[in-house]
């Protein structure tokens, strides 16, 4: 299936197939939120090529710390933007201004549990006494806390929590030995193994697969569908590259990266986007994984949860995927 799409599109553009906007419509100006994280790199990427301006697009990046900035879209100020699963999910039973209209990728394999490299830690049971760098109340933190922890026999009282909020500062603070290890993400990760300064116990695969999704504005998806769709064939485009020419991808990204003042080598950019999960589709098994995600968040207590369960069918769009799928 993968396979599939990567070379039906390929070969679409070989043969010269028109972008999006040939067929004559004007489409309007695209405001993009880059997310901070390294599942912000496809779209990093497309625009770094020229992929969505070769698709007839005008977007206008927009910069995003974080993931799941639902304000952004509904003040008009973004189009599209990247959302980790629980603040999507959050906004459902509020008319989100939103629709999920592909996966941005799972990053479990480039989130991890790391420690420093001549540490005498060898996996996350030896962390009883110890103090661990991590964010405080989203997903990390929750995964981290309730599912790996305990999977290694460890109760919050077996372990002190300096919370960092900054996802770049957690390597440097572990090798600075201000915690004994952190929960830390792509790519400081393979940045710090390339470097020799930490290393990994294990990734959170085995806990959570950390699912993103891309979301488009109803007011976008309504008005202009042939601009998300060429948005998506310009993502798509930029998911073929990290299959097929992942050097050429992470140069790229590095690039990107280093406007934003991380300065990492190339060989560790490719290393730290392997890592990750580019499936575009939201799959069965991602919707399954939403709505258990969102019944067990209703079940919490407390004002960060959905007051009801509400259905997931008409926050996710999986057709306009469909279609920036097919040759022209």
């Amino acid at each position: 299936m993968r396979r599939r799409w990567v070379v039906a599109l390929l070969t679409a553009l070989a043969l010269g197939i028109p972008p999006t906007a040939a067929a004559g419509a004007r489409l309007p100006p695209i405001g993009l939120a880059i997310a901070g994280q390294i599942v912000g790199a496809a779209d990093a990427i497309a625009i770094r090529q020229g992929y969505f301006t070769q698709e007839g697009l005008d977007v206008r990046p927009r910069p995003a710390a974080l993931p799941g900035d639902g304000a952004a879209l509904a003040s008009e100020a973004v189009d599209i933007n990247t959302m980790a699963a629980r603040p999507f999910l959050l906004r459902l039973d509020k008319t989100p201004p939103y629709v999920a209209v592909a996966s941005a990728g799972l990053a479990c394999g480039a989130t991890h549990v790391v420690v420093r490299k001549g540490s005498d830690i060898r996996g996350v049971a030896q962390l009883k006494g110890k103090t661990i760098g991590l964010p405080r109340g989203g997903t990390l933190e929750q995964v981290f806390v309730g599912q790996i922890a305990p999977a290694h026999g460890l109760t919050p009282g077996d372990y002190t929590v300096t919370v960092i909020a900054d996802a770049r500062a957690r390597v440097p603070s572990l090798v600075v030995k201000l915690v004994d290890a952190a929960i830390a993400a792509e790519p400081a990760v393979a940045a710090a193994e390339q470097e020799g300064t930490a290393r990994s116990l294990e990734s959170f695969c085995k806990y959570d697969p950390l699912p993103y999704v891309v979301v488009a504005s109803a007011r976008l998806v309504k008005a202009h569908p042939d601009a998300v769709i060429g948005y998506l064939r310009g993502r798509l485009r930029a998911i073929a590259l990290l299959r097929e020419d992942p050097a050429r991808a992470a140069a790229a990204y590095a690039e990107e990266l280093k406007v934003a003042g991380q300065d990492i080598p190339v060989a560790a950019v490719e290393h730290a986007l392997r890592r990750v999960n580019w499936e575009p589709a939201i799959t069965p098994d991602l919707e399954r994984y939403l709505a258990a995600r969102l019944k067990a968040m209703q079940a919490v207590a407390g004002d960060a949860r959905p007051k009801t369960v509400p259905d997931l069918s008409p926050a996710i769009d999986r057709d306009l995927l469909q279609k920036a799928m097919r040759p022209k």
